[in-house]
């Protein structure tokens, strides 16, 4: 796995990837900091698309994202993370409506976890 970190307008974030794309997005402070395992390295050259796409985005000029993700998680959080896909630029959805959308009616709070 590597690593950098990237000076947002939201905060500093730590990208994470490896060779089959970005894993995560994270805070690197707060309370669900995110510490970086002394086993990954830090590789800055491989976010340059990551970091270009989302500099565009907080400047207003990207609505959609091209790069490559592998997210890790279980099939229910798969299932949301495939269901935000839906939720377009600008667009607000509930976590009840994704609940709906992913077939699990009462799993909002699970949702928004």
């Amino acid at each position: 796995m590597f690593t950098t970190t990237y000076e947002s307008p939201i905060g500093t974030l730590t990208l994470a990837a490896d060779t089959k794309g970005l894993r995560h997005i994270v805070f690197p402070s707060g309370s669900r900091a995110f510490e970086t395992p002394d086993e990954w390295e830090t590789r800055p050259r491989a976010f340059v698309q990551v970091i270009s796409q989302l500099t565009e985005y907080f400047a207003g000029t990207r609505q959609k994202f091209d790069v490559k993700l592998a997210p890790a998680g279980t099939d229910f959080q798969r299932s949301v993370w495939l269901a935000l896909l839906s939720v377009g630029y600008a667009e607000t959805c509930s976590y009840g409506q994704i609940a709906e959308n992913i077939g699990k009616p009462k799993a909002s709070r699970a949702v928004g976890a």
